[in-house]
This record gives C-alpha cells, sequence and structure tokens, in this order.
C-alpha cells in the first residue's frame, strides 16, 4: 500500500472516530476542572500520585499519534499541531513531576499547568477541525 492510500485510511477511521474523539475532549474539559481543582491545592495534589502514571499513559498514546501523522501527512498545520499537543503534554507531566521530586509547590506552575491543558483542548479541536477539513 502506497503512503497516499495509508494517509487515506488514517483520515477515514479518524473521521470514523470523531463522535468518540468529541467525547474524549469533553472528558478532558471535564478532568480539566477537576484537575485544577487538584492542582490548586497542594494536599490534593499530593494524594494525586497516580497522576504521572496516568499522563504518561496520555502521552505515549499522543507520541504513537505524532509518529503516523509526521509519516503520512506533509501538511505543516497538521504536523505541528500535532506538535503542540505532544509538547504541552511533557510540559503537564514536567511540572507535575517537578512537584513531587522536589516538594516545593508553586501555585504559579500549577496555574499555568491548568491554561496549558486549556490550550491542549483547543489543539485537539483543531486537529479534529482539520482532518474533516481534508476527509
Amino acid at each position: 500500500m502506497k503512503t497516499e492510500e495509508y494517509k487515506k485510511r488514517y483520515i477515514k477511521n479518524y473521521l470514523d472516530q470523531e463522535s468518540e474523539i468529541q467525547r474524549g475532549i469533553n472528558q478532558l474539559e471535564i478532568w480539566n476542572k477537576y484537575m485544577s481543582t487538584i492542582l490548586a491545592d497542594k494536599l490534593k495534589l499530593e494524594e494525586y500520585s497516580r497522576v504521572i502514571e496516568d499522563l504518561t499513559y496520555i502521552i505515549n498514546a499522543k507520541k504513537l499519534e505524532r509518529y503516523a501523522v509526521r509519516q503520512l501527512f506533509e501538511e505543516e498545520e497538521i504536523q505541528s499541531t500535532m506538535e503542540n499537543i505532544v509538547r504541552n503534554w511533557d510540559q503537564v507531566r514536567s511540572t507535575i513531576s517537578k512537584f513531587f521530586i522536589t516538594k516545593i509547590y508553586r501555585e504559579s506552575s500549577m496555574e499555568n499547568t491548568v491554561q496549558v491543558i486549556k490550550n491542549i483542548i483547543a489543539s485537539e479541536r483543531e486537529m479534529l477541525k482539520r482532518m474533516s477539513a481534508i476527509g
């Protein structure tokens, strides 16, 4: 199968899952509201120690998705959107990991993390929009 055929199949599969992807984005918004309360409270954050494991799972899945996008799409907008998603998830994990390693809680860093997750949500919506436009 040629790259163009894989690309068409990828887009078709992506768009076949559009409602599931939208549901995932909506769940991410709910999770971000939950995380904003966790990140605003040092004690609550300390109790949610498995967050790093959860973030690692998400990042690994997004890196796999990024690999497919790099291989199949020449469109700079799609590649940069995917790069932003992965980079922002890495930033979220890095900030939270730093807290667990150093035990130093920085409120401004945690507030910024909530905004970074909002940026991820916007990028995920943008990716869905771009895929719909070319599919």
